[in-house]
């Protein structure tokens, strides 16, 4: 399992969760948590989507060795 934080200047903050050939939005402060309320994802093409913190994560390509590719 792999954590990272995302922190902006602005006090904005997202805590990122790869786990498994997952990944997805652990937490963060945005007003909505849509991105958190998400959950899990890991199929090519998904989204979780922060849109009050510009954060998009998106699945590149599929699993391999329990691995997931992802833009964040």
């Amino acid at each position: 399992m792999k954590h990272g934080l995302i922190e902006q200047k602005n006090g904005n903050w997202n805590i990122i969760e790869v786990k498994d050939g997952k990944i997805r939005d652990k937490a963060d402060n945005s007003p909505d948590q849509i991105a958190v309320h998400t959950g899990w994802i890991d199929q090519v093409g998904q989204t979780a989507v922060c849109l009050p913190h510009n954060l998009v994560i998106q699945v590149m390509s599929g699993k391999e060795n329990n691995e997931v590719d992802y833009n964040a």
